[in-house]
């Protein structure tokens, strides 16, 4: 199992976490893979994304695909928010998606789990 945290920026913060996580809960290719919730980020620990307030986490199963993830940020922030951009955290990295393009969002997402597994084999993985 994998912990994803995911924290919209922007204004009216709390609407958008709840309109982002009810989105990803309506996904199939989200929620078919993923405990999806709402937690509170609590302080930051090394290596970790540092956000006030809640944060959208979601436990995912091997069977999860990273690029799914994007292709739903980028849908909500096409349909919902704009101007919202979304930080997602795995595992120590991090990426910001503020982009409607699904493909560009899919890329920046998968990139994750690609640069994880680019160390792991080089052996210098955090």
């Amino acid at each position: 199992m994998t912990i994803i945290h995911i924290a919209p920026e922007g204004d009216d913060l709390g609407r958008q976490k709840r309109s982002l996580l009810d989105w990803l809960r309506r996904q199939p290719g989200v929620r078919e893979h993923a405990e999806i919730s709402l937690r509170a980020a609590g302080p930051a620990e090394p290596g970790t994304m540092g956000v006030p307030g809640d944060v959208i986490r979601l436990v995912v199963d091997y069977g999860f695909q990273l690029g799914n993830l994007g292709v739903a940020v980028a849908a909500w922030r096409a349909a919902c928010a704009p101007r919202a951009r979304v930080t997602i955290e795995r595992e120590g990295l991090t990426v910001t998606v503020s982009t409607a393009d699904p493909a560009t969002a899919r890329a920046l997402v998968r990139a994750l789990g690609d640069e994880r597994d680019r160390n792991a084999g080089r052996g210098d993985a955090a």
